[in-house]
């Protein structure tokens, strides 16, 4: 099939923030490979649509469509992409006779899941990815910055002289699980609660002018509270931010200091700098990307074994000023 061939192009996001996140330059690698196609998602949770939302990349995103639905549509496509394999993404796509591109996440090795999904298409169709300016793409609009800008306000912050760094002190996993008795703020992916509050009481000792910012769900909430009793002056937003009105907060931000979560992801899709804190996940696959020299991965198989000293030293380094 020819490129000039190709009108319309259909796939099915992933569910969860971060592997959405990945998929967002595949968007605009479609189309400087098909400048006139059309291109529509389907994002079956909230939370990817919102990721998708205002890409201009992406003409229609479909938010959770019945199959009555998509058997109406189906006959309107020239190419459908599988980018994520799940139950819900197969029996939409099963559903077209046109051609069909199944991404297989264990065709390449060793690298970025956002390389590996750029990687299997370009090769696909024979495109030479070397120009290919490779990042994520959020597109927040004025709503969302002047959201965030209020709730900066609301907590008292003086532009002139407080430094805010950004913390995601819980991960998806110890969300989904705070319902326990024992160990509650502990999780394999989590760096423990006591490093973050000795990290930032350094860190104040360091610089008295910063001011912690906590992003996080509504599960993470009780990791806030004992966070801000420690810190009285910290900015509490977690649960109170949508996914572009997160990435609109980066841009307020002088550092990310996060788990291996959406939230680190969404701080990459901005100038920000990052400092990741990985435990049993490959951080090739699923670290900060694209690499750069003010992203910084601390990694160990017990996040607990992680030294606070040493993100101490690497949050001076990014706080510090140039010169």
């Amino acid at each position: 099939m020819k490129e000039t061939d190709i009108k319309r192009i259909f796939t099915v996001s992933p569910n969860r923030l971060g592997d959405t996140v990945f998929c967002t330059p595949v968007f605009r690698l479609l189309k400087e490979i098909y400048p006139q196609a059309k291109i529509d998602v389907v994002a079956l949770t909230q939370l990817a649509a919102d990721v998708l939302a205002n890409n201009p990349y992406i003409d229609h995103v479909f938010l959770r469509p019945s199959m009555d639905h998509i058997n109406k549509i189906v006959n309107f496509y020239d190419l459908a992409i599988n980018m994520h394999e799940s139950p819900a993404a197969r029996e939409i796509l099963n559903c077209f006779s046109c051609k069909l591109l199944v991404y297989d996440m264990h065709a390449y090795s060793d690298m970025h899941q956002t390389d590996k999904l750029l990687k299997f298409f370009a090769d696909n169709v024979k495109y030479d990815l070397s120009k290919f300016n490779a990042h994520y793409d959020l597109y927040p609009e004025a709503m969302h910055i002047e959201r965030m800008n209020q709730l900066l306000l609301e907590n008292n912050i003086d532009l002139g002289k407080d430094i805010l760094i950004g913390y995601q002190l819980g991960c998806h996993g110890l969300a989904k699980k705070r319902t326990r008795i024992f160990n509650r703020f502990a999780h394999p992916k989590a760096w423990p609660l006591k490093n973050f509050i000795k990290l930032m009481r350094e860190l104040k000792k360091w610089n008295p002018h910063l001011r912690a910012v906590l992003t996080g769900v509504e599960n993470e909430g009780e990791l806030g509270k004992e966070f801000c009793k420690k810190f009285p002056d910290t900015i509490n937003l977690i649960n109170q931010t949508s996914v572009l009105e997160l990435m609109a907060l980066m841009s307020r931000l002088k550092l990310m200091i996060t788990n291996d979560t959406g939230t680190l992801h969404v701080a990459c899709a901005s100038e920000l700098p990052v400092i990741a804190l990985f435990g049993k996940k490959n951080f090739v696959e699923n670290g900060p990307y694209p690499a750069r020299d003010d992203r910084k991965v601390f990694y160990q198989s017990d996040l607990a074994d992680i030294k606070v000293l040493d993100v101490f030293q690497a949050a001076c380094q990014f706080l510090s000023p140039p010169g």
